[in-house]
Formats: C-alpha cells, sequence, structure tokens
C-alpha cells in the first residue's frame, strides 16, 4: 500500500503533538532504521537508532519527543514526536501495514473446498477458507475469517471481524468474540483433564459437559490450548493476551487486569 504521511498525522493527531520536515512524503513499507530507505517508515527510541534511520534515509521516523533537538539541520524526510514510540507502532503498523487480514483474501467467500453445514449462518464479508469445517448450527460473525484447515464444530459461535489462523479447533458450544486474533494449531473447547479411580487403579473419565468462552478482543497464540469447562464455562476475559504454548485447564477464569 502507499500512504502519504500527513494523512498518518491527520488521523492519528492525539499521538503526534509534534512534527517536522516534509509531511507530503509517500510510504508505503515499515522497516528497522538499518533497513531504511525511501518510503519508509521506522521507529526508534533512542539516538543510536535515530543515526542509523537518518543514514539509511528514511522517509519517515517516529521518534520520542525527548529527541526533539536531535534531528541534524537540513535532514530531509517527516519526523513524527510522540509521547509513546511502542503504542504509535502498534497503531500505526496494524491500521496500515498489517496483513494479517489480507492474507487470507480468496475470489470466493466460501472455498468450494471447505465444507460448511447448511444449519450454519455465515455472516455478511465472513470468510472460509479451502479445507475449513463449519458445523451445524454454527454461527461465523460479519467480517470473520475461518484459516485453512479449522474446524468449528456445532452451535460455536465466532464473532465479528475476528481471525482464526490455520489449523485452529473450535469445539462445540464454544464461542469465541469480536475482534479476537487465535493464531494456528490452537485449541478452544478440547476436554478439559479429569479422570476418577476404581479400587482396582483404572482411570474412568469425567465427561466435560462445559464450554470456552473467549471474550472481545482476545489475541491467543500459537499452540495454545483452553479446555472445555466440566459444567460451566472456562473463560478468558475481554482483551487478554496469551502467548504461545500456554495451557488454560478446564474451569479456569482468566480476565485482564
Amino acid at each position: 500500500m502507499q500512504i502519504l504521511c500527513a494523512q498518518i498525522v491527520e488521523e492519528w493527531v492525539h499521538l503526534f503533538p509534534k512534527t517536522q520536515g516534509d509531511l507530503q512524503v509517500v510510504l508505503h513499507c515499515a522497516v528497522p532504521p538499518e533497513r531504511a530507505g525511501t518510503g519508509s517508515i521506522v521507529f526508534v527510541s533512542d539516538p543510536i537508532m535515530l543515526g542509523k534511520a537518518l543514514e539509511a534515509g528514511s522517509s519517515a521516523i517516529v521518534l520520542p519527543l525527548k529527541l526533539e533537538g536531535r534531528i541534524p539541520e537540513g535532514s530531509a524526510g517527516a519526523f513524527l514526536f510522540t509521547r509513546n514510540v511502542k503504542l504509535a507502532m502498534a497503531l500505526v503498523l496494524r491500521h496500515y501495514f498489517d496483513d494479517s487480514r489480507t492474507r487470507f483474501l480468496q475470489d470466493l467467500p466460501i472455498d468450494p473446498r471447505a465444507f460448511v453445514s447448511p444449519e450454519a449462518v455465515i455472516g455478511e464479508g465472513a470468510i472460509v477458507a479451502a479445507g475449513a469445517f463449519v458445523g451445524p448450527g454454527a454461527v461465523i460473525g460479519k467480517g470473520a475469517v475461518i484459516g485453512p484447515n479449522c474446524v468449528v464444530e456445532a452451535e460455536a459461535r465466532v464473532g465479528a471481524e475476528t481471525i482464526l489462523h490455520a489449523l485452529v479447533f473450535l469445539g462445540r458450544r464454544c464461542v469465541v468474540g469480536d475482534r479476537c486474533e487465535i493464531h494456528p494449531h490452537t485449541t478452544l473447547g478440547a476436554d478439559g483433564f479429569a479422570y476418577a479411580q476404581d479400587e482396582f487403579g483404572h482411570h474412568h473419565k469425567i465427561p466435560q459437559l462445559g464450554i470456552v468462552v473467549i471474550e472481545d478482543d482476545v489475541e491467543i497464540q500459537a499452540n495454545s490450548a483452553v479446555d472445555r469447562a466440566a459444567f460451566e464455562v472456562t473463560r478468558v476475559g475481554r482483551g487478554s493476551k496469551i502467548d504461545n504454548f500456554c495451557h488454560i485447564s478446564h474451569n479456569c477464569q482468566i480476565q485482564n487486569s
């Protein structure tokens, strides 16, 4: 994509209380300072990083207010000063340069190689990729993405604008809220680990009858598992962020503090 630096400043004016230089530069990529060049925007937090970005010839540099006055006279490009470089990076990259949704674009909203039950409900603008399974009574929200080889079992619900990356499993009746992002090989709603032992030491599985609820704006990284509750709900609260290879056991209640 291509965008004027001035448009970024205008749309996110609260992030950039001070600017310097030519805001009419055109940007098409975001890179680290040492790889900067024409058309790139970089984010720096200290004088060393700033020096690398200037030497490489970045078109736009986002930098903290404390570095005001450290721009050499005659430097080309745009300089966007902010109180929080990390927050500016998160918002600008997500809004203009993130490809997590465009990578799933396809000719038809529902790939003919997917199985979608006629009893499922698919929201407007949702994408179901090749190899996915969407079971009877499942609901896929508006603008959601069901990636390749995902499984959404019967009566499960995926909220609006949520992304399930490849090979995500969502168990029967389980719920993922709006604007979530679930990364590959994550399992939501497998059985909790629960067994009883008899007098001979034999194991007898205790059926897991509950569900998993992932509330809005949650991100769960790859290869994680959230087990369904024994009777009620295993819950991951709104806005929670869970790293790779995490296991959330049955009946847990996680809140984003």
